[in-house]
């Protein structure tokens, strides 16, 4: 009897942790932070997660260390009234959790721009958190369900007596720099294919681009944080004669309907191998400098060279 009783308050317990991106989550509506329970909310929920939370059939049988992607976050706040940024305002930051008071242990002050910057670790930073907004012993604001995702620096936005938001998302490794970027894959198409019926056509921008050896690093933007996104390499392979000869190359993106919202940069590689070895078969020279035509590459065109 012991046993199934334990059964039922697993599940139960379960149950009621479980969270998605479209927004179930374990935030209660107040905070019950000591002294200033049932203090107003200044918002509601501001959206999904920015990434998807890993299920039980994501994880392995045994757990043997403490990803330190997930361990760290970086918000980066702004607090202000309408349009006037506040500064000297004490921000703090706690997980939402149901059933326990919120500690706000993860803090820092407003400079003369009404913008901290705080790091968040622990064993899985991941989850829905509350901010609060102290000056001078007083209460200016208080803002829940806020998605903070570990491996990610967020911009947060702070309006006292509004919604928060989430404006910015950008990927960091453990030292706070940028996330080494990401690596692509290059594709060539027969002349005349679709390429995007096969590797994606959602929307992004292209932000950067630029030619190193035989990569091409760009950066990207695009609205997703819940499922992972793919961008791909693409060209027919089919060479426009002039001096140098040219070459039309395009991104395509698959978001793989990505429901969320969150604004994210991200930087890949691909490698110019493939192109490399197509232009030596067409032209019998193992040195050469091709034109790339990239689409939407805001400089213009890259000017891709080997030599033997």
């Amino acid at each position: 009897m012991f046993s199934r009783i334990r059964s039922v308050f697993a599940l139960a317990l379960a149950t009621g942790l479980a969270w998605t991106c479209s927004g179930d989550h374990v935030v209660t509506p107040g905070i019950t932070n000591s002294g200033e329970s049932n203090a107003r909310q200044s918002n509601g929920q501001i959206g999904g997660p920015l990434s998807k939370p890993a299920t039980d059939n994501d994880l392995p049988d045994t757990v043997v260390a403490v990803n330190k992607d997930l361990a760290r976050a970086v918000v980066f706040a702004v607090l202000r009234q309408g349009q006037t940024p506040l500064p000297d305002a004490d921000i703090g930051f706690s997980r939402s959790i149901s059933g326990r008071s919120a500690n706000f242990e993860w803090s820092g002050t407003t400079d003369e721009r009404g913008e901290v910057r705080m790091e968040i670790r622990a064993d899985d930073v991941s989850g829905y958190y509350l901010a609060r907004a102290r000056r001078d012993g007083r209460l200016l604001g208080t803002w829940s369900s806020i998605p903070v995702n570990g491996g990610y620096e967020l911009k947060v936005d702070l309006p006292v007596g509004e919604k928060a938001s989430v404006t910015a998302s950008t990927q960091v490794d453990d030292d706070g720099l940028e996330e080494p970027k990401r690596r692509g894959t290059t594709v060539i198409v027969d002349v005349g294919t679709d390429a995007t019926d096969k590797w994606g056509k959602d929307v992004f921008e292209l932000k950067e681009a630029a030619i190193t050896g035989d990569t091409l690093a760009v950066e990207v933007s695009y609205s997703g944080g819940c499922r992972d996104h793919q961008f791909t390499l693409v060209t027919s392979g089919a060479f426009m004669e002039s001096d140098p000869v040219q070459l039309n190359v395009a991104l395509a993106h698959n978001a793989n309907d990505d429901p969320c919202e969150a604004w994210i940069t991200e930087g890949y590689l691909f490698d110019l191998a493939p192109i490399k070895a197509l232009y030596r078969k067409a032209y019998r020279q193992d040195s050469g400098v091709i034109v790339l035509q990239l689409k939407d590459a805001p400089a213009g065109a890259l000017v891709y060279e080997f030599a033997r």
